[in-house]
Formats: structure tokens, sequence, C-alpha cells
């Protein structure tokens, strides 16, 4: 079983799962009319409620969360976890594309292997409403226990998905009108960075259909992924220090798209 919190975790897990919910807990005489509400929902739902203190969520929060200080926000439910989506589900996802007037926010890993990476992509991910994560079945860091305590309820609400085909799933992107950039530290080499190919992210449009592709931790996009990307960017990088962790690279380059679509 998985722990989720907040007011917006929960809300996000009673509108997209359920089914899945085991059991919605708040404090007792809360007088907050958001979680009111999701205490509505979920007795609608015939969800088990549990109204308890505020010291005994915090003990729920932290057995589940032990690394970080959760602020629950007086709301915490108890879910069965989330299995990843196939590459059939991404195609189906796809194709309703064009029927949502919102801009797209995707990211694809290439090969991803360590959790605490995933589990902290999860979490950008989900802050900024990405429609959905898609990871290689093979050679790529699974959706276990620890990705999701790094994410911290976060892997219960993005979308993601295992394909055997990564190229493949790429292709499904760019079918669906969604601008596919390659973030790729050897960029920052000159005589690269100046072909036509490569750009600093930060001059790139990302108010469209936008799904970032992000390299492993040691090697990076690997060359094969790199050619079915329609564009190469990359990170100013002004320091001696040459390329980011792929987790804070993928915290710029998501927050980055969310500051263009506010000035749009």
């Amino acid at each position: 079983m998985v722990v989720v919190y907040g007011v917006h975790a929960v809300q996000a897990l009673l509108t997209q799962r359920p089914q899945d919910v085991i059991s919605l807990h708040s404090q007792q005489d809360n007088k907050n009319l958001r979680i009111e509400s999701l205490i509505e929902k979920a007795r609608a739902l015939g969800i088990k409620l549990n109204f308890t203190t505020e010291d005994s969520l915090q003990q729920l929060t932290s057995k589940a969360f032990s690394h970080i200080k959760v602020v629950h926000q007086g709301i915490v439910a108890i879910a069965k976890p989330n299995k990843p989506l196939s590459e059939k589900q991404l195609q189906q996802d796809c194709q309703r594309v064009g029927n949502n007037p919102e801009s797209q926010l995707w990211l694809v890993l290439d090969n991803i292997q360590d959790p605490q990476n995933l589990g902290a992509i999860l979490r950008n991910a989900e802050s900024c409403a990405c429609n959905g994560i898609i990871s290689p079945s093979h050679h790529s860091a699974p959706l276990n226990q620890t990705a999701r305590k790094i994410a911290s309820g976060a892997a219960e609400l993005v979308k993601f998905y295992q394909v055997s085909n990564l190229a493949r799933a790429i292709t499904h992107l760019q079918q669906a009108a969604i601008w596919t950039i390659g973030l790729d530290a050897e960029q920052q080499d000159e005589q690269i960075k100046n072909t036509a190919s490569s750009q600093n992210l930060f001059n790139i449009d990302l108010t469209g259909n936008i799904a970032f592709i992000l390299g492993s931790e040691g090697s990076g996009l690997r060359q094969k992924t790199k050619h079915y990307c329609d564009q190469i960017a990359h990170l100013p990088m002004l320091g001696n220090t040459q390329s980011l962790n792929v987790s804070h690279a993928t915290t710029v380059a998501l927050f980055e798209t969310i500051r263009q679509r506010q000035h749009k």
C-alpha cells in the first residue's frame, strides 16, 4: 500500500484512481472547505473514512516518508500502488491529444537507472502537471518503493508508461504533434553547439506541445535516441561544471516551460 498526502495530491487521486483508494484520513473538526469537499467525495464513493488527530496523521506519513519532513495539510489517503501503463495505452492517449486545448508536457527517460533520480523526476513532473512519463521496460529504474518514497506521492498521480521500444514511443508523441527535445550535456561542446540542430534551451519556444527526452546518468542520450529527436538542446553552463544531475536538469527544463507558458 502507498500513502498519498496533501489536498492537491489526494484530490487528484480521488479523481484519477478512486477505485484504488482504500481509506481517507483527516483531522477531527477540520474547517478547511477543500478538505470537507474531499471527505464528501470519498463518502459518496464509499471509501472508508477515519477522523483522527494531527499527530496521528504525522505518524502515518512519517512511517512512509522517513527521509523528508511531510506537510500533510490535514488529509492523507491510503491507496493501492498504481502499475506502469503499456505502450498500447500510450498510443491511445496520444491519439486523444488533439482534443485537449492545453499544451502538452511529457518526459521521455532514456535508460535512467537510479530509482532515486526516477523518484525526483516523478515529483518534479507532478508539480508541473506533466501529462506523462515514458521509460523503457528494460535497463531502466523500476517504479519500486525507493522511487515512490522519493516521489512523495507523485508516483501515484503522474501517468507512467513502460515501453519495449523507446523509438516507437517517441514516434507516437510526434504523430500527436508533440515536439520532442533531447537534452544533452554533450551539446556544450563548442563545435556541436554551433550546429543548427543544437540550441540553448532558453532560446527555444516551449509554449506548444513539448516532450523532453533525457539521457542516462552516465552516458546521457544514446546516439540512436538523438536520431529520433526533433531537436537537441543544452542548458547554458557558465562554470567549470559542464553537466547537471538528470533530475536537476529536468527541473530546469520543466520550470522554464512553465515560466514561458505563464508569460505567453
